[in-house]
């Protein structure tokens, strides 16, 4: 009985372990059948890649047969393959393949027994081929799957930056725009590439012209490339391929180019809305783009202007921006000293080296802030004068450029720019705007303010004829929901706190720095009217000039241009400076 059992318990103990044995060898063999699957894909991808390289390599010679060789030769090599038109399975082919459907009349297929009889090539026997000859493309005529994937051409291999030979020094065209995006980042645009040379993949190399080491981009395909860069100055650029640049250099400078002041802080980065920075005394700046492209433009040099030789060419920069906002200019005025008492310059000399500095920093820098608001007074008290448009009124209050402020009216031309020298900020020059910077204020609102309009002409019209859609005028009434505004229907002897929403009628009523969003353009408010503007510039008649449009006047405009004496002031005249 007891040598019964052992054997009972011998033969179970064999019955699971063949069970066990069983399962294992099936589990191996599905893995070795699977194994041997993926390795003979593999091996019939890398005979594709291969034979892919192969055609490329002969499409190759026939391109330079193509190009060297006389009409005969040329109309020969053309026409070898057969046509494609109206061969669906073809075009259904180039669908996979991502050729563009006005592109595909380049191509002719070549079987494989044109392949082996009329090219001689014997490395070839599963692939059929679409050829473009003379941009030196094949594309596989039934493609290869492998790893989910369909592949047609090179350029789609996997981990593949397979270019075909290409010439270098080739003359490749390409296209460059930029666009600054914040003060301190920017887009390099490379457009209308010309692939005369055939490239699968692209690259771009980029360096600061003051740097050594060159940058490069990954690769891409197409004809075009965004390439965003974090410090904005002057960079060389070349194309390349697989590693290697091989393009002419170009050179290309950003059209602007922001400073920060010392202990200043952006508060708001777009300069598509408005680059705007807060100093260290909380007055609000906005930057205004002077493009760096002008200078570079030979559409400005005209009524004498050339190119700069350099920075301090201060005639042609002046001449250029005077031509580049030509539109916003006016006969018989002009940025010039005429007397001491005129802007406060002691001598024309004076003058001449102030301007020259602006001259310069907006040349250097592709432009300048100007006050995000009218000055104003921040002390809680009222500057009424009555008609005494003649007197000296004092000027002891502490200017400021920020919002919900008494504006500072009452002052000669001579006293706001006093008063403006107070308003700089570190080694950077704060004073108000010459006539051509004001100029060129209008012409920054026309190429960027689509509030005004989606034309140029529209945009225009509300800056030279007629600027009621964002000014403070006496025939126009607007709402105003800001509660910390004040205003004033007594030319400010009195001010009242709006509650709620305020309707201002169409009448004189003057308004605190900033009341309402409707008068705004690119985070710049009031420009349009609430108060005139002094600026340092001269007329033919009269050594003062102030712009824009004030709150008693009926359907004024931003370039528009009034001139008076050197001792007048007027509670419809304020001032708002520029810093550069």
């Amino acid at each position: 009985m007891k040598i019964k059992v052992k054997i009972k318990e011998n033969k179970a103990i064999t019955l699971l372990t063949l069970t066990i044995t069983i399962i294992i060898i099936i589990i191996l063999s599905s893995i070795a059948i699977y194994s041997g699957k993926d390795v003979i894909q593999s091996s019939k991808f890398t005979a594709f890649s291969t034979e892919m390289k192969i055609m490329q390599t002969h499409v190759n010679n026939l391109y330079d047969q193509y190009i060297n060789g006389n009409e005969e030769t040329v109309n020969k090599i053309l026409n070898m393959g057969e046509s494609i038109s109206g061969n669906t399975q073809a075009i259904l082919s180039l669908d996979g393949a991502d050729i563009p459907e006005e592109e595909r009349d380049k191509y002719r297929l070549f079987t494989n027994e044109i392949i082996t009889n009329e090219l001689g090539i014997e490395g070839i026997k599963e692939n059929e081929f679409l050829v473009n000859i003379k941009d030196r493309k094949i594309v596989s005529y039934k493609g290869f799957e492998y790893n989910n994937n369909i592949y047609y051409t090179l350029e789609q291999l996997p981990n593949g930056l397979y270019n075909v030979e290409y010439v270098k020094n080739s003359n490749i065209e390409f296209y460059i725009e930029t666009s600054v995006n914040t003060q301190s980042s920017g887009t390099i645009y490379i457009k209308d590439i010309k692939n005369y040379i055939y490239i699968n993949k692209w690259q771009v190399f980029y360096k600061l012209t003051t740097e050594e080491k060159w940058n490069t981009t990954e690769t891409f395909t197409g004809n075009e490339y965004e390439l965003n860069v974090n410090t904005l100055g002057e960079y060389e650029i070349k194309l390349g391929a697989s590693g290697e640049m091989f393009s002419e250099t170009k050179t290309v400078i950003f059209d602007t180019k922001p400073f920060l002041p010392e202990g200043a802080e952006i508060i708001n980065n777009d300069l598509k809305t408005g680059l705007t920075i807060k100093d260290v005394n909380d007055n609000e700046w906005v930057w205004i783009v002077v493009p760096k492209s002008i200078y570079e433009n030979e559409e400005y040099y005209k009524n004498g202007a050339t190119k700069p030789a350099n920075e301090e060419d201060y005639e042609n920069i002046e001449k250029i921006m005077q031509n580049y906002a030509e539109d916003y200019r006016k006969s018989g005025y002009i940025d010039e000293w005429d007397s001491k008492e005129q802007h406060g310059f002691a001598s024309k000399e004076e003058y001449d080296n102030w301007k020259n500095n602006m001259l310069k920093s907006v040349y250097a820098n592709g432009g300048f802030y100007i006050g995000k608001y009218e000055v104003g007074i921040k002390e809680d008290r009222y500057r009424d004068y009555g008609s005494d448009s003649e007197g000296e009124h004092p000027i002891e209050e502490t200017p400021v450029i920020q919002a919900n402020k008494y504006v500072y009216n009452w002052v000669r031309c001579s006293q706001a720019q006093e008063l403006s020298k107070k308003l700089a900020i570190g080694e950077k020059t704060s004073s108000l705007m010459f006539g051509i910077q004001w100029d060129m204020v209008c012409k920054y609102l026309e190429e960027n303010a689509t509030k005004l309009g989606a034309t140029k002409e529209e945009r225009q019209g509300k800056i030279k004829e007629d600027s009621s859609d964002w000014g403070n005028y006496s025939n126009i009434g607007f709402e105003i929901t800001n509660i910390n505004a004040k205003y004033s229907m007594n030319k400010g002897n009195t001010y009242i706190q709006v509650s709620g929403t305020y309707s201002k009628p169409k009448s004189g009523v003057l308004l605190t720095t900033g009341a309402t969003e409707r008068n705004s353009l690119l985070n710049i408010y009031d420009l349009a009217g609430n108060l005139d503007e002094w600026i340092l510039e001269k007329s033919a008649t009269n050594p003062c000039v102030d712009r824009g449009g004030f709150y008693y006047g009926a359907k004024y405009m931003v370039s528009n241009r009034y001139n008076t004496s050197i001792i007048n002031s007027y509670s419809s005249v304020g001032f708002r400076p520029a810093l550069y």
